[in-house]
């Protein structure tokens, strides 16, 4: 009776299958539970392929036609995946047993903030070129990079600026509490520090502060070719969106939101502004405000933009949502079941790559590579 049982299930499975394979349902391969991602609405990208690691992903960086993917648990371990063949080209473990990880890719080298160490690995085939030991990785942050370095906030201690070639220290600037936004500017070879109420222009050769301002108390804040798009920290105005022209010491514009402004995204010529309950597009070259839709309390995510749709999570139910980057309209969504292991990743900003018109999402231990390709 249990073996006719087996094989009356078995029977019913492989029909709906079929079922589900001829209705054109997109089938996520590479995950492993039955009931997620759920597709709603029309969302425009379905999976092109998929890879799956042996620990869960905490960390992808994205490059031209290749992505590094980095997991945690009792060692780390980091993977180059390549885009055109669809194979693993380089794996690589470090040691040390943490859940956190940061990566970077600039050049020829990835650079990782691991188990308080930083390494520096050659991207081609991922032998190790250096490491360093002076980092608290629960804490420090891998904020950005420059021509010559890689720097590294500590928090409420300083900015450290290590040479890219050697991951010795070139300098120092003490920074005390508070949050640090960094932005290197390729042009004037400058570093611009925003903390608090100061804003900070740095020679990134020598570390010197070649001028100082002080200013009005900042929150979040992007730095672009010049000018600081911001909002300040006080609970009565939080929710303005300011520009400033630094070179010229001038407010260009400042645009009220819905609520308090909790993250601010350039992409193209707009900014795509998260706030506590709102979603919204504003058009930095002229300063107005291009759509704006309610979302849910705590909407707090760093979106994706591919064609005309933007890309974002929706961190209290663990789905990703298509909105029409035109008018704001949402398309539909994937609906991932809750769990904290969902990230969004396109190439790197200015990266020409094939990866342009495909989306990474990883959840857990896999990696889909989404395209418009259905």
């Amino acid at each position: 009776m249990i073996e006719k049982m087996r094989y009356i299930f078995s029977a019913a499975l492989c029909f709906l299958v079929c079922v589900l394979l001829a209705s054109g349902c997109h089938c996520f391969v590479g995950y492993t539970e039955e009931k997620y991602p759920v597709e709603t609405g029309s969302f425009p990208l379905t999976e092109a392929w998929s890879f799956q690691t042996s620990n869960d992903i905490i960390a992808i960086a994205v490059s031209d036609n290749y992505v590094i993917i980095g997991t945690g648990g009792r060692n780390g371990d980091l993977y180059r995946i390549d885009f055109n063949s669809r194979t693993e080209v380089w794996h690589q473990r470090l040691t040390g047993e943490s859940q956190n990880m940061q990566l970077i890719i600039s050049d020829q080298s990835v650079f990782v903030s691991y188990a308080n160490s930083l390494f520096a690995l050659e991207v081609t085939d991922g032998r190790l070129l250096w490491t360093v030991f002076d980092m608290n990785t629960l804490v420090d942050k891998l904020v950005t990079f420059s021509n010559s370095h890689i720097f590294v906030e500590k928090v409420s201690e300083n900015i450290t600026a290590y040479d890219r070639n050697s991951g010795s220290i070139d300098w120092t600037i003490p920074i005390g509490r508070g949050h640090v936004s960094l932005f290197y500017e390729d042009d004037t070879d400058l570093v611009y520090k925003f903390q608090g109420s100061w804003i900070a222009a740095i020679d990134d050769e020598t570390g010197v502060i070649t001028r100082e301002k002080y200013y009005e108390s900042i929150d979040y804040v992007v730095y672009e070719n010049g000018k600081m798009y911001y909002s300040i920290d006080d609970d009565a105005i939080r929710n303005i969106l300011f520009a400033y022209d630094l070179e010229r010491d001038t407010l260009l514009w400042e645009i009220p939101l819905d609520s308090a402004i909790k993250g601010i995204y350039p992409i193209m010529d707009s900014l795509v502004i998260v706030t506590a309950y709102s979603l919204a597009v504003v058009n930095y070259q002229v300063g107005e405000i291009t759509w704006e839709i309610m979302v849910y309390p705590d909407f707090y995510s760093a979106p994706a933009i591919l064609g005309s749709f933007i890309y974002i999570r929706n961190t209290t139910a663990n789905e990703l949502l298509a909105i029409r980057f035109e008018d704001g309209k949402v398309l539909g969504s994937l609906d991932f079941g809750w769990s904290d292991g969902l990230f969004l990743m396109t190439p790197q900003p200015g990266v020409q790559s094939d990866l342009q018109e495909t989306l990474l999402v990883s959840y857990r231990n896999n990696i889909f590579f989404l395209d418009d390709s259905h």
